[in-house]
């Protein structure tokens, strides 16, 4: 939620990344819907890959997936 985007970008990031959680996506609909994946290498995430709305997120890793990101939002 708009209200969590700064717990969502630091906290939680810093705890999952203390947890050893190797993947973390995060989704962002302020300004545009967007999708990134993070991955945890070392204990820093890294961005893997992501997408906005009109492109298609398409990932072999953690496990093969391919979401249409403008779809997300009729949902």
């Amino acid at each position: 939620s708009p209200d969590c985007a700064a717990e969502d970008h630091i906290a939680k990031v810093a705890d999952y990344a203390r947890a050893g959680i190797e993947w973390y996506w995060l989704v962002e609909t302020d300004p545009d819907l967007t999708v990134t994946v993070l991955r945890l290498v070392g204990t820093t995430y890294v961005r893997h890959t992501a997408a906005r709305a009109g492109e298609t997120l398409s990932i072999s890793e953690p496990f093969p997936v391919r979401i249409d990101i403008g779809a997300l939002r009729d949902q």
